[in-house]
């Protein structure tokens, strides 16, 4: 389910809306290792996909490196 709303909130990122999705993309609950790849998946698909968007994505991953996931989810 979470990776169903990261998905649609990708879907909807702009560089207008950037802030307000990434910080709900941030509280999605992922909570082990295999999501944070799926995650980290969905946004290099979409990076390639929409290669005008690149920054956009490398800096949702710069974001979304500094939040602490639960220890459940290895480095």
């Amino acid at each position: 389910a979470e990776l169903l709303k990261a998905r649609g909130l990708l879907n909807k990122l702009t560089k207008d809306n950037f802030a307000k999705l990434t910080d709900k993309i941030e509280k999605l609950d992922i909570s082990s290792q295999d999501m944070l790849k799926s995650l980290v998946g969905l946004i290099f698909d979409k990076a390639l996909g929409e290669n005008k968007f690149c920054a956009m994505y490398a800096e949702l991953c710069v974001r979304l490196n500094k939040h602490q996931y639960p220890e459940s989810v290895d480095d």
